[in-house]
């Protein structure tokens, strides 16, 4: 049986974004009654993305990170516009992996 779940029933609850030297994206959204958090960062050479679910008791667990995304980054040294454009496509990627998994 075909999951019928697709991406445009994902519900972004709270979402914050920082772009400069030092980037971060936190992205909370629910999915098929699960609640999510992406976690993103690109700072001082290093980047990294976690996605956590949200547990009975309200508690995020981790459950994947950028190297099972398959995301690839944008170097540290990047001007704003391409971090900006790394965030939206790991959203991109994350929602797609969500809705195949959830």
């Amino acid at each position: 049986m075909k999951k019928t779940n697709s991406i445009e029933t994902l519900n972004v609850i709270h979402e914050t974004k920082t772009i400069g030297s030092n980037t971060r994206s936190t992205r909370i959204f629910e999915f098929n009654s699960k609640k999510f958090k992406l976690v993103y960062h690109l700072e001082h050479g290093r980047e990294g993305a976690d996605l956590y679910i949200m547990n009975s008791d309200g508690e995020f667990k981790f459950v994947m990170d950028k190297y099972d995304f398959g995301h690839e980054f944008v170097s540290y040294v990047s001007n704003t516009i391409d971090k900006e454009k790394n965030i939206n496509n790991l959203i991109k990627l994350v929602d797609s992996v969500v809705a195949k998994i959830w």
